[in-house]
């Protein structure tokens, strides 16, 4: 890794510390991501989920540059730099200013990435705002595919995994059964993210995790009351996961 100079730690994620690198031939910015080898399993699902995606050369998906395994094992992923900030700063920085047609462009590209993302037979498992990137021109990037997988990939969408607050009743469960229903938990985390996003908050009621699980688990349905977007999010977020809309048919509401 001689070529790259790091310049500043950006970022800590739950598998390794992120940071801006410069390229030393060519001076271009780089993402850096440094995994410690005791997570280097998980590292090697994203870095074949992140190759899968590359070979398509995706929209809204971070780019994987290139891969380095270290002398102890640990592993080096250099990614794109991308002048931005993850939505979760966007959201508490500007959700009062936040025009409505601005809101539904940042909502298109985030059903649309998710429905790239599920075309490649893939599932994210871990949607929400610190994992969506949004530049000055308010396009997105979906990155952290460290819990992502295929749909052959059968113990891997059982697991249970993701974030609390964007987790799927069914996840908290222990009942992601088959693909589909994993396509479903990226559905309700996206939908979820989106009431985020228009009301600059979420919906539970409980702080504590515990309680929150029970809430969400408990929860038939979440309503939104706001004008514009009240028909996608209330049909994203049933708990009954076959009355959730498909992605296709969210993108007709927008």
């Amino acid at each position: 890794m001689s070529k790259y100079t790091i310049l500043d730690k950006i970022g800590r994620g739950r598998f390794g510390i992120v940071f801006k690198v410069i390229h030393n031939e060519n001076n271009k910015h780089y993402v850096l991501k440094y995994i410690n080898s005791k997570h280097s399993i998980d590292a090697q699902y994203e870095i074949d989920t992140l190759k899968i995606l590359k070979r398509e050369k995706l929209p809204y998906i971070v780019n994987l540059v290139e891969e380095y395994i270290t002398h102890n094992l640990s592993i080096l992923l250099v990614f794109d730099y991308i002048h931005c900030v993850d939505l979760h700063t966007f959201i508490h920085s500007n959700t009062i200013s936040t025009s409505s047609s601005i809101k539904i462009s940042i909502i298109k590209d985030m059903i649309r990435g998710l429905h790239l993302i599920h075309s490649m037979n893939l599932v994210h498992l871990d949607i929400k705002p610190h994992n969506i990137l949004i530049d000055g021109l308010y396009s997105i990037k979906y990155i952290d595919f460290g819990n992502a997988c295929e749909d052959d990939h059968h113990q891997r969408y059982r697991r249970y995994c993701g974030t609390i607050q964007y987790m799927d009743p069914h996840m908290i469960e222990r009942n992601i059964n088959s693909f589909e229903d994993a396509q479903h938990a990226d559905i309700w985390s996206l939908g979820v993210t989106i009431y985020n996003l228009v009301h600059g908050e979420l919906p539970w009621k409980q702080r504590n995790k515990n309680r929150m699980k029970k809430e969400i688990s408990s929860t038939r349905r979440i309503y939104s009351e706001h004008t514009r977007f009240s028909d996608m999010i209330n049909n994203m977020l049933w708990k009954d996961r076959n009355k959730r809309y498909s992605l296709e048919r969210l993108l007709n509401l927008v």
